[in-house]
């Protein structure tokens, strides 16, 4: 699996690939998790601070590559936050793995 995809044109939008029964990362399991490990408030706010280096709008819809994105910026924000940025990593490239063995089917 490549690790150092270019965001913008390796990642699909998140949906569901129908054939393996997975669907795309939303972002708002990434939201949750913040908000329950930190509490609502600072939750939001890390999410938000993430979105915001990574140039995405906060409140959504995100494509695949802005995930990437935000999924890099809370990885970087190390702690308890990076831990849920690499979840949030490892769903997006497993989806475009995924996807991508889907369509070559």
């Amino acid at each position: 699996m490549p690790h150092d995809l270019q965001p913008s044109t390796a990642l699909p939008s998140p949906g569901r690939v129908e054939s393996y029964g997975f669907d795309g990362p939303s972002g708002v399991e990434s939201r949750r998790a913040l908000c329950d490990m930190f509490g609502g408030l600072r939750g939001e706010d890390i999410w938000s601070r993430a979105c915001a280096r990574a140039g995405v709008d906060a409140s959504g819809p995100y494509s695949g590559a802005e995930l990437s994105r935000v999924a890099d910026r809370l990885i970087e924000e190390g702690g308890l936050a990076s831990v849920i940025g690499r979840t949030l990593k490892i769903h997006a490239l497993t989806f475009v793995e995924l996807s991508h063995a889907e369509a070559t089917r």
